[in-house]
């Protein structure tokens, strides 16, 4: 609800009259001014418009929009109000109504920026509120649109859409797989997705229209991680004194060549026969120099 122009009583009767009021969640009194200006009390508001905010931490700048003029509002049930403002009445902002399989939503200030409120001015806080509120009143909510490769990803369409029947999954690897609803059903899984790259879903269940989504699956963030692993972690993964470290290419290369062709025994066979050789020398001097002074004294 924005400006009133030049006639605020006739906007008041337009919006009290009966059609009028069959519609909306509220009776019109009056439009007023903040002095000073207010903004949304959105801090802890648990509603589910806002849910997509308390993922990101907060509703950033929305709420720290001046609200300068408002339409004060008698609520047809105070159990509608979704938000209101920082004045001292706690005056509604935001009031729902449900209506047949959808919603009526109405925002008790203007967004034209034209002495209402600096709401417009909210940057990707607007933006993000525009999108989830038009979400909340079509009854869906946001479908993710990344995923990592090997999870299950989940479509849901809007409640007052048509249940479709089946959907075409286009795979990255140019394939074209059909997934039938089951009855009753709201959404649907499509949990082969180990190929990396973009998937489209398309609603198969009639050749005129044909809406289609889609998704993506990534790679997994700690396959590029490239921070070098300490010396505790590796005995924590591989066990102590089971792994050998190089710090350089040639290193490594001697290590695989090892690990491939093995170490050559012929050196150390070698040296081995060399050490018994010397050994058995030295044995049979030492026994020769023993020999030596009995034979001297048998003569």
């Amino acid at each position: 609800m924005g400006s009133d122009g030049d006639a605020p009583e006739s906007t008041i009767v337009s919006f009290n009259s009966r059609p009028a009021q069959e519609l909306l969640p509220v009776e019109l009194l009056g439009s007023l001014k903040f002095i000073p200006p207010e903004f949304l009390d959105l801090e802890h508001n648990e509603h589910a418009l806002f849910s997509y905010f308390q993922d990101l931490g907060g509703t950033g700048e929305l709420s720290n929009m001046e609200v300068n003029r408002y339409w004060r509002v008698e609520p047809e049930n105070p159990d509608q109000v979704i938000a209101r403002y920082t004045d001292a009445r706690h005056s509604p902002a935001i009031i729902e109504r449900n209506l047949g399989r959808g919603k009526v939503v109405v925002l008790t200030t203007g967004i034209d920026a034209q002495g209402w409120s600096q709401l417009l001015y909210a940057r990707w806080s607007y933006l993000a509120f525009a999108d989830q509120l038009t979400r909340y009143l079509i009854r869906t909510r946001a479908n993710r649109t990344n995923y990592l490769a090997g999870e299950v990803a989940i479509y849901q369409w809007p409640a007052t859409a048509t249940t479709p029947e089946s959907f075409l999954l286009r795979t990255p690897d140019l394939k074209q797989l059909p997934i039938e609803v089951k009855q009753g059903a709201h959404q649907v899984s499509i949990p082969d997705t180990r190929i990396v790259g973009h998937y489209e879903l398309i609603d198969n269940s009639s050749n005129i229209t044909r809406s289609s989504s889609g998704f993506s699956m990534n790679v997994n963030p700690a396959e590029s991680n490239f921070r070098p692993i300490s010396n505790q972690e590796l005995d924590q993964i591989l066990g102590a004194e089971r792994y050998s470290m190089t710090r350089d290419m040639e290193g490594l290369k001697r290590t695989i060549r090892t690990g491939r062709l093995g170490v050559e025994i012929f050196p150390i066979l070698v040296t081995l026969l060399l050490a018994v050789f010397c050994l058995e020398h030295f044995t049979a001097n030492y026994f020769y120099e023993i020999d030596q002074p009995s034979e001297e004294s048998t003569s």
